[in-house]
């Protein structure tokens, strides 16, 4: 028995067709909106490292009494608008991260001084993968540890390198 196609069976695959495509068109910009989400989450973060790899390695530096974190997100957010084009939004989520690492450091910093005149007793901050202090819980290890020993102090004193008299 021969089958024939009517414009109705071609008007529904027609209608079938389109129906997909929308609907890959839909998914694919889903899909494009999440991978660009995470791909700035991850230059916010990588910029924020940087910071910190930088405080880590060389200290507070600054100049002029800004510090070099704060000046480079400053400075790179500057450039990203003066310039445009379409690396833009990466060096804007860069320097948004430079900015957090700042902003983090100089919010610790007010919470200390508030909390010292309020006449509470210093807090010890702990770092990821560094020791825990002076009774606080490792985030990374579990592990307590209370004051320090005097064998212990007396160890960090001579681990210390002496400075010579000019």
């Amino acid at each position: 028995m021969p089958s024939y196609l009517t414009r109705h069976h071609l008007h529904h695959a027609h209608q079938s067709v389109n129906r997909v495509l929308r609907d890959m068109e839909q998914h694919k910009s889903i899909t494009h909106r999440t991978i660009g989400a995470g791909i700035g989450i991850l230059e916010v973060n990588a910029g924020a490292f940087a910071a910190g790899v930088a405080g880590g390695r060389w200290g507070d530096v600054g100049y002029q009494g800004v510090p070099l974190d704060a000046a480079s997100g400053l400075a790179l957010h500057a450039i990203a608008l003066a310039t445009g084009g379409e690396y833009a939004a990466h060096a804007h989520n860069f320097a948004n991260g430079l900015l957090a690492a700042w902003t983090m450091r100089a919010g610790v910093t007010v919470g200390m001084q508030w909390r010292q005149k309020i006449g509470l007793s210093p807090v010890a901050m702990s770092l990821p993968g560094a020791p825990a202090t002076s009774g606080l819980r490792s985030m990374s290890t579990g592990a307590t540890r209370g004051p320090l020993t005097q064998v212990e102090l007396a160890a960090m004193a001579q681990a210390m390198p002496r400075r010579r008299a000019a």
